[in-house]
């Protein structure tokens, strides 16, 4: 049964609607691409990088694939961060508006960083030891899908803008 949601200060919205409704099956298609061509190029530079690099264990093989798991797990809580809010920057949005998120982004973090970096969390995901270097070329890989939101925010909002 189709019923109304009302909040303070927001639009009375059905509750039965469709989860592609107001364009989101379009932004999760558009963010899916765009979190995808990040992860590859991720890849391309990691798996080269590799390749100059001389191994010194067998595990070493591996580690171009732990920078691309690292890469969109820590892509998916910058895209959780960037989706606070769909029109507000994350700039103008209170940090503490919703401490849960933050802590879940923050200990989901931490976990990634423990599978690379504890031996037994390490040889049961079969990861493999990053330098500081490849953590954080992960991490800059990462950020590239936060900034990619805000920036979809600015461009809509210098759309949508009254002339």
């Amino acid at each position: 049964m189709c019923g109304y949601a009302t909040q303070a200060n927001r639009k009375v919205q059905r509750k039965c609607i469709s989860i592609f409704a107001r364009g989101l099956g379009l932004y999760m298609v558009r963010v899916g691409i765009v979190l995808a061509i990040f992860a590859i190029a991720c890849m391309v530079w990691a798996y080269g990088e590799v390749q100059t690099v001389p191994l010194a264990s067998d595990g070493d093989r591996n580690r171009w694939q732990t920078m691309v798991f690292t890469t969109l797990c820590l892509s998916q809580m910058g895209h959780a961060l960037a989706l606070r809010s769909q029109s507000r920057l994350t700039v103008e949005l209170n940090p503490l508006g919703n401490v849960w998120l933050i802590l879940a982004i923050c200990l989901t973090t931490v976990l990634q960083i423990l599978l690379i970096y504890v031996e037994p969390l390490r040889h049961f995901f079969k990861t493999d030891l990053l330098t500081p270097t490849e953590l954080l070329v992960c991490f800059g890989f990462s950020t590239l899908v936060f900034v990619w939101v805000e920036m979809e925010k600015l461009l809509l909002r210098m759309w949508l803008k009254p002339r």
